[in-house]
């Protein structure tokens, strides 16, 4: 069976198993299980047992255990779908892991393995006593650097891909993570293990252990161990309640405001990764444009080659202001990454894709390692630069909050490729960086502020963007990131929120972020609890209008309307929604209301134009854009209309008026043609064929795009005077006339 097949499989289970169909599930298990008499001796067991339960309720037997006897059976179905699951995937694991199709070794023997290397391996007193009994000092001081490694590198590969673990396995881990032999990286590595293993396969002890390493607090760790414990719960949601000892723990902490605000932080930048590729592409389309385009002004108005000299003093270009004066857009979207650097979004995803090409990143622990200046690969490159280099680069560095861990080491990576003219622009830039964030530091005691926390959960959850969307082998894995991360419908979020503000600010900020329909589903939640305010109704019609439940909008939007605040903006939502269900009528009726409260509003003006155009009233659709250019008369925009207009009500002289006042400003394909068919309604033949020709030169038009703008106002030409029979040879002459310029 094919790795998406499986998927498809156990994703069938589940749902059979969370709808109450026990029966489905099991026979599911009974065509999936591998073959193996240990499990099909306990899928048999298991039938048995429900079949027995199902014929005494039938019966009308009576059995105060009945409830537990059926949870123990859904217990016992899904930890037999996870072992199924697991051997059936086991190759696919391996294979990620030791680039090989089979296991080199059995999950039982890496296990002997893992524990055998822990053994010989020197712990604090303390620790190793608690697992092995007492050890001499002289084991202890035996501690060797390359089997500490092994062991963190083979604990990973284990601890993703092993299944399940035992209470031995888990005391193992647990004791690992308390050491202070290990450095917080390295459990860092430990805890990233344990969470892909997770999302793998439910694991009541993977769950303990990132419920321990959380409430230890230890920096790196902590915020680690919470985003993998925050993704098992949101993916093992429907069955948590078969297991007390992980929603206990949860009630245990409710009302915790740390455990709150840490949610709140993965929560929404799990939404923010997902708007990466928005970023990405605007970043790419619209930003880089801008300043590839500006280099030249750039390097001649900066004097980028004279940039480095030894005058302390030329720290600032007078030049810069003027430099900025020439594209003012630009300070704008550069403002805007700056924006969106501080709101935690990703920035420098595009940047940083294509330098995941190093022979570090063909390792897969090495997409989870945190940045530190202690890891071998960084050591090797950092030892062949200067020290005055070297110092200031690895501080600028580790005091970055915007650039991600997975990125950092990118940046190191590229180093050996990079002139010595751009190291040293880039020292001064980093050497400027660090005061920076030295002063910001002072002022806002950042160290020791929640900013500090946040940027670690930011950086962490952009590595794990950048490894499921970079990853050469991603294809093998499930993409967490393309989850819908509908944390509002899960379960156990009500353990974690503490009342209606934290669910309104979830629902603002998917709101803000353009996540329409999580956030409709959060309103809406809202709103049956009894919130029937203003703004709820007016952000629950918005919410449907943006997904495109128009008729929805409209229901929502006319409750809001009935306050009285805001009114001026709800009628003309309403009328909008009226607009798009092609109720002209009524949205005309509507955008009156609005008028009578905004009479000067020329946007309003223009939209009821348009609605009486839209109906072909052409003198009322004339009054209302008149109106328009009267009050704004060098809005070129609202005589395109006019002209139309006036062209259909059969009034040529005054359209070729205003089409002619275009073709002086900014005309487009269509004013050609327009005023064509003015000449040709005039019978003004050479004229309008002049004009035709024009209209096709446009880069943006072809005969086939003319001739279909060109049928659709037929019925205007023939009204206003055309000769019905000439029409036809008159087309048939300007393509001639084109196909001859086309071929010249």
């Amino acid at each position: 069976m094919q790795k998406e097949d499986i998927r498809k499989t156990f994703e069938a289970f589940n749902n059979c198993i969370s709808g109450n169909r026990i029966k489905d599930a099991i026979e599911i298990l009974e065509l999936t299980e591998p073959g193996s008499a240990e499990f099909s001796d306990e899928i048999s067991r298991v039938n048995t047992i429900y079949y027995n339960l199902a014929k005494y309720t039938v019966m009308g037997v009576k059995d105060p255990q009945r409830t537990r006897i059926y949870r123990d059976i859904e217990l016992s179905l899904y930890e037999l779908s996870d072992r199924i699951r697991h051997r059936m995937l086991e190759s696919y694991s391996f294979r990620q892991f030791s680039g090989k199709p089979e296991p080199e070794q059995h999950t039982f023997q890496l296990r002997e393995q893992i524990h055998e290397l822990f053994e010989n391996y020197s712990f604090d007193t303390e620790v190793k006593a608690a697992f092995f009994g007492t050890v001499t000092r002289e084991a202890q001081d035996t501690e060797s650097g390359s089997r500490k490694k092994q062991l963190v590198n083979m604990l990973f590969g284990w601890l993703w891909f092993g299944g399940k673990l035992n209470e031995g396995d888990s005391q193992l881990v647990h004791n690992i993570l308390k050491s202070s032999r290990f450095q917080w990286y390295e459990k860092s590595l430990i805890v990233s293990a344990v969470t892909m293993g997770l999302i793998n396969c439910f694991d009541v002890h993977r769950f303990e252990i990132l419920f321990d390493a959380y409430e230890r607090n230890e920096d790196q760790v902590a915020q680690r161990a919470f985003t993998g414990l925050l993704l098992g719960l949101f993916y093992y949601d429907q069955r948590l309640y078969l297991y007390p000892q992980i929603v206990n723990r949860l009630r245990a902490k409710q009302g915790d405001e740390s455990l709150e605000l840490d949610a709140k932080t993965v929560i929404f930048q799990l939404f923010r990764a997902k708007d990466t590729e928005k970023v990405t592409r605007k970043f790419r389309e619209e930003i880089m444009p801008d300043i590839i385009k500006f280099a030249p002004g750039l390097e001649d108005k900066l004097g980028l080659n004279q940039i480095i000299k030894d005058d302390p003093a030329e720290d600032k270009n007078p030049k810069w202001k003027m430099l900025f004066e020439d594209n003012p857009d630009l300070i704008g979207k550069l403002e805007e990454i700056t924006r969106m650097q501080l709101e935690g979004m990703d920035v420098f995803m595009s940047t940083f894709a294509n330098l995941k090409h190093f022979p570090f990143f063909t390792e897969l622990i090495n997409w989870f390692a945190p940045f530190h200046t202690g890891h071998e690969a960084v050591e090797v490159v950092l030892e062949r630069e200067e020290p005055r280099f070297r110092d200031v680069f690895v501080d600028g560095l580790n005091r970055s909050h915007y650039m991600c861990n997975s990125d950092k080491f990118s940046f190191c990576m590229s180093l050996g490729s990079m002139p010595q003219p751009q190291k040293e622009m880039m020292l001064q830039m980093f050497a400027a960086e660090v005061e920076g964030m030295k002063e910001m530091e002072k002022e806002e005691d950042i160290l020791d502020s929640r900013k500090k926390t946040n940027s670690i959960y930011t950086q962490y959850i952009q590595d794990l963007y950048r490894f499921f969307k970079i990853y050469p082998y991603r294809q093998e894995l499930e993409d967490i990131f393309r989850l819908r991360f509908n944390f509002h419908d899960k379960s156990f979020m009500q353990h974690i929120l503490s009342g209606d503000k934290s669910w309104r600010s979830f629902a603002d900020f998917y709101f803000q972020r353009e996540f329409f329909g999580e956030a409709l589903e959060i309103y809406q939640m809202m709103h049956e609890a009894g919130d029937s305010s203003q703004e709820v109704f007016e952000k629950i019609a918005y919410c449907y209008e943006k997904t495109g439940k128009t008729e929805q909008a409209l229901v929502y939007y006319r409750k809001a309307e009935l306050f009285d605040q805001n009114r001026a903006w709800n009628l003309r939502k309403i009328a909008r929604c009226q607009w798009v269900l092609k109720d002209y009528e009524a949205a005309i009726a509507s955008y009156k209301e609005a008028e009578i409260l905004e009479p000067e509003n020329l946007h309003l003006q223009i939209t009821i134009g348009n609605c009486y155009l839209s109906i072909k009233d052409y003198k009322q659709a004339l009054n209302y854009y008149y109106k328009v250019e009267l009050a704004s008369p060098d809005n070129q925009r609202v005589m395109r209309p006019i002209a139309w207009c006036l062209f259909v009500s059969g009034k040529m002289e005054e359209a070729r008026h205003y089409y002619e006042k275009l073709l002086e400003a900014d005309p487009n394909k269509y004013d050609f043609m327009n005023l064509g068919h003015v000449f040709l309604c005039k019978g003004e033949k050479q004229k309008a064929m002049e004009c035709y020709l024009q209209s096709l030169r446009q880069k943006d038009n072809s005969l086939q795009q003319f001739m279909t703008g060109f049928n659709d106002d037929r019925q205007y030409l023939l009204r206003h005077g055309v000769d019905y029979d000439e029409l036809p040879v008159f087309v048939d002459y300007l393509k001639y006339l084109y196909n001859q310029r086309s071929e010249k």
